[in-house]
């Protein structure tokens, strides 16, 4: 059996951010959407966040809601350490997806 017969595609996408209440408030919202799809892992200095549902999405606006003061991309940037999937990083949100269209289509929420 040759490498192309044994590859098999998955949904997995997964982000690393550094650990801290910006991460702990990126969990909590993953966490309600995902549920027990959302896998986290705790390498102690950041948090590796990973999924099979095909996509991580997180809206700037629903982490500053949870921290009480602003957090903008660039706040999100701070803490972003890495990601596997494919990226968007729009001015709202941060998206990884196995999806063609990621930074293609426009994202309404």
């Amino acid at each position: 059996m040759g490498v192309a017969e044994q590859a098999l595609a998955n949904n997995d996408v997964g982000i690393s951010i550094f650990a801290g209440e910006e991460a702990d408030a990126i969990i909590e919202i993953l966490r309600e959407e995902l549920g027990d799809r959302l896998r986290v892992t705790d390498c102690i200095t950041y948090m590796k966040l990973e999924t099979d549902a095909g996509r991580i999405e997180v809206k700037f606006d629903d982490v500053a809601e949870i921290l009480g003061h602003r957090f903008s991309q660039g706040d999100f940037q701070t803490v972003f350490a890495s990601y596997y999937g494919r990226p968007s990083l729009l001015d709202d949100r941060m998206v990884v997806s196995t999806g063609m269209n990621v930074g293609v289509i426009d994202y309404d929420g």
